[in-house]
């Protein structure tokens, strides 16, 4: 029974890898790429910015 799901597995893991080398990026991923970064700089601006607004507010008051 092993046998027959290492075979199987195997089998699965080459699909995929055979998919894998012929997958070409395009424009549309490099763009996503790009937005998401844009993204995830601002999230991190806006979140330090709130980080320290409130840990000036609890000192301050």
């Amino acid at each position: 029974m092993l046998q027959d799901q290492s075979t199987a597995a195997r089998a699965i893991i080459a699909e995929h890898e055979a998919v894998n080398a012929n997958y070409q990026p395009t424009d549309q991923d490099a763009d996503y790429t790009t937005g998401f970064r844009k993204f995830g700089y601002w999230t991190l601006i806006i979140g330090t910015a709130v980080a320290l607004l409130t840990i000036l507010l609890v000192f301050v008051i």
